[in-house]
């Protein structure tokens, strides 16, 4: 956003799904449609060398699978970009898929 937008975080719980959901949502730019798909990918960064690592949403991934909840990303055309987390209430016995590192 280059210090120029909002970032709004949001929190709800759905009794009937038994479920959390947390938006993590900003005003910028968004994200190109052709880099979508490559976001959660480890080590993809679109900074330039020595100002990232590319390791931050895959590690979020990671962590929210770990708990048996997702993690998605929503890009208007308009701009801004909204990532929605879900996690369940309880204990989950095991991921659908094993996390790429622990």
């Amino acid at each position: 956003m280059g210090g120029k937008g909002k970032l709004i975080i949001g929190a709800r719980f759905q009794p009937e799904r038994n479920l959390f959901t947390i938006l993590v949502s900003d005003t910028g730019p968004g994200i190109p449609e052709a880099l979508k798909d490559k976001i959660f990918d480890i080590f993809f960064t679109t900074k330039p060398t020595g100002k990232g690592t590319g390791l931050g949403l895959s590690i979020s991934q990671n962590i929210i699978k770990l708990h048996g909840g997702i993690i998605a990303v929503e890009c208007p055309p308009s701009g801004g970009t909204t990532f929605v987390i879900e996690l369940p209430l309880g204990f989950v016995e095991h991921p659908d898929e094993e996390p790429l590192f622990i």
